[in-house]
């Protein structure tokens, strides 16, 4: 039950994040590299400007919205493979695929403000993966 959970849940989050009311629900996979690279640039935004109240009273709530949906991308794709990565397979003995090391200690301090720049700085540096999905762009950023 326990790891089923730990599938199904960021699964059902990213579901809720990406789905704003009045809107219909779409595929993660829908969610391209340039819409994911706003997203998370408003995600920093929101980072850069904590503690500041002058600069907290000048995000919208748009560039809030944007913030916590790339959150939910990172985080859902980050623990997913985090998941995966920790559980080895019973036939040949190894995990279906392996983070880097610095980016497993990352995971286990919960930095995701780290990861979402990562992700923008690799988007950043390969335009020409802008029309990729915001899931497979997540996963390249990471490896």
């Amino acid at each position: 039950m326990k790891k089923t959970l730990a599938i199904a849940l960021p699964l059902i989050l990213l579901h809720f994040v990406v789905a704003s009311p009045g809107q219909t629900v779409m595929s993660p996979s829908l969610t391209t590299g340039a819409k994911l690279l706003t997203y998370c640039r408003d995600a920093i935004r929101l980072y850069d400007s904590a503690g500041d109240k002058a600069a907290s009273a000048r995000i919208t709530r748009q560039q809030e919205e944007n913030g916590w949906r790339c959150l939910g991308y990172v985080q859902g794709v980050v623990d997913t493979e985090d998941y995966w990565a920790n559980h080895v397979d019973t036939k040949t003995g190894v995990p279906p695929f392996c983070f880097p090391v610095d980016v497993q200690l990352l995971a286990a301090d919960s930095k995701y403000e780290q990861f979402i720049r990562i992700v923008v700085k690799y988007i950043e540096h390969n335009p020409e993966e802008m029309n990729r999905g915001a899931v497979p762009l997540i996963h390249n950023a990471m490896i």
